[in-house]
Formats: C-alpha cells, sequence, structure tokens
C-alpha cells in the first residue's frame, strides 16, 4: 500500500502543468458545486421565510364551512373567546383578524377579480409585516374614506396609481350583491408577484359594516415566537375551539415543507 502511494504520488508531478491544470479543475469544480449549492439552499429558506411571513403566518383559523364554499355568512361565531386565548398565549407573537371576500375591481380602464381582505392595519403589520411593503402611498395613514392597498402588479394591469377612485363588488352576509367606492392609498410589492396581483387590502372596520353591519372574522393568521412552538399552540386551540378548523403553515400549505 505504502509503495503504491509513493508511485502514484511521483507520477502526480511527473508533468508539473498537467497536474496543476487538473488540481485547478477540481477545486474550481468543488468551489462552484459548493457555491451553487448554498445560493440555492439560500434561496429556498428566502422564499420559505417570505411565505411564512407575509403571505401564510404560521397558523391559520377559519371556520371549516367557509373553507368549502367561501360564503360571508360562515364566520369564526366565537371569535372574541379565542382572540382572548390567543393574547393571553405568551407563545404567541402577533396575530391577525381577517375579513374575507371574493370580489370585483372595477377600475376607470378595466375590472379584475380580486380577494378582498379587511385587516386591522395595526395587527396586520405586526403579523405579516404589510406596512413595510409599501412601495408608493401609506399604509391606511390616509384618513381619507374606505382606503384600499393594491399590489404593484395589480396596479399596473389596471392602471391604477395612488389616489385613483376604483368600486369593490363582493358578496353580503345575506347574499346580497354590494358595491362601494374606494380610492388607492397605497400600493404594495411582495416576492411573489402572484399574490400582489390577486389580494387587496381594506380596512377591516368598513369591509365589516358591509358585510353584515357588525363585526365578524373569518380568518385568523397567528405568527408565533418560534416556530417549533407552532404545533403545541395548535394542539391548545384545537383542544379547546374543536368546531374550527385549525391549521399549521404546512397544513395551509404542503409544499413548504420540501423547502425546509
Amino acid at each position: 500500500m505504502r509503495m503504491l502511494l509513493l508511485i502514484s504520488w511521483r507520477n502526480i508531478w511527473r508533468n508539473h502543468k498537467r497536474s496543476l491544470v487538473i488540481l485547478s479543475a477540481i477545486a474550481a469544480g468543488l468551489f462552484g458545486g459548493v457555491f451553487t449549492t448554498a445560493l440555492m439552499q439560500g434561496m429556498l429558506n428566502q422564499r420559505f421565510s417570505t411565505a411564512i411571513e407575509q403571505h401564510i403566518s404560521h397558523l391559520q383559523i377559519h371556520d371549516p364551512v367557509f373553507l368549502a364554499e367561501e360564503l360571508p355568512e360562515y364566520n369564526i361565531r366565537d371569535h372574541e373567546a379565542i382572540l382572548q386565548k390567543i393574547e393571553e398565549d405568551v407563545r404567541v407573537l402577533a396575530f391577525s383578524p381577517r375579513t374575507l371576500a371574493n370580489g370585483m375591481l372595477l377600475s376607470a380602464h378595466m375590472s379584475r377579480g380580486v380577494e378582498i381582505k379587511g385587516v386591522d392595519p395595526e395587527k396586520e403589520a405586526a403579523t405579516t409585516g404589510l406596512n413595510i411593503n409599501i412601495i408608493e402611498g401609506s399604509y391606511f395613514s390616509d384618513q381619507s374614506h374606505n382606503p384600499v392597498l393594491v399590489g404593484k402588479k395589480l396596479a399596473e394591469r389596471t392602471r391604477l396609481q395612488t389616489g385613483s377612485r376604483v368600486a369593490l363588488t363582493f358578496q353580503d352576509a345575506g347574499g346580497e350583491l354590494v358595491s362601494a367606492a374606494f380610492r388607492v392609498a397605497g400600493i404594495f410589492q411582495t416576492a411573489n408577484s402572484g399574490f400582489d396581483e390577486t389580494y387587496v387590502f381594506v380596512n377591516k372596520k368598513e369591509l365589516d359594516e358591509y358585510i353584515s353591519q357588525g363585526v365578524i372574522v373569518h380568518e385568523i393568521a397567528l405568527k408565533a415566537i418560534d416556530i417549533n412552538h407552532i404545533g403545541l399552540v395548535a394542539k391548545d386551540l384545537r383542544r379547546d375551539f374543536q368546531q374550527l378548523s385549525i391549521r399549521t403553515w404546512d397544513e395551509v400549505s404542503p409544499e413548504l415543507s420540501y423547502l425546509q
């Protein structure tokens, strides 16, 4: 064995140029492979973090019928109790109660199907950081009536600017169509252009009045201090609120688990 190694070593340096070229090629290949792997892993981690922090959150709560039908009357009936439970849980960093509606956005140039989210500005900012994604205008700081936030992709397709007037049409809790005028207060941009083209955000209090003339909650998004705690948080909530659909991030979006 020792003799074989000695012969091999001498053979390597018999032709210095050839050996240096081969060693350089091996080193460059190893470096390229490690760099590419690290770059891809970093991109996957960034995509995972963005999807969790900006869109899905760690946990979502719904009325189970709402997930199937997406009708406004199927809201979380005992939302006061579950919101209090969440607020008292020291493992929870932030949460956002939302009112949801499928609707149409009508601008001066065209109409577009959208998903309308009514949010509490402070709670939504703490949960998803929507406020830091505003690239034009303001984040609900405009005191005008019925402000709406639209994504950059949607604004480009419908030729909207801050200050533009739009009409949103959606269904109320009684099954009637409601149409209301809104003014674009801000334009946001996230890492997901599909999200930016689909969702618009309005003030929850104003959307609640149009849908039911009272406080309603269709969705609660929750962000834990540590993502590793979310399983225990979900278990405790399922025990106390068995009538609700309580799903962790990997149940809402199973494909994200492959990015970890």
